[in-house]
């Protein structure tokens, strides 16, 4: 299963122009405040 999610990796270069509607914002960002360190 991590083999599998390694091999399929892969990085973003080139990202839309469309913003990120606020709310889904702040629930990504709580989602990282509340993540364990």
């Amino acid at each position: 299963m991590v083999l599998e999610a390694i091999k399929k990796r892969q990085s973003v270069r080139s990202y839309r122009e469309k913003e990120i509607p606020e709310e889904v914002l702040q629930q990504i960002l709580e989602a990282g405040r509340l993540a364990p360190s």
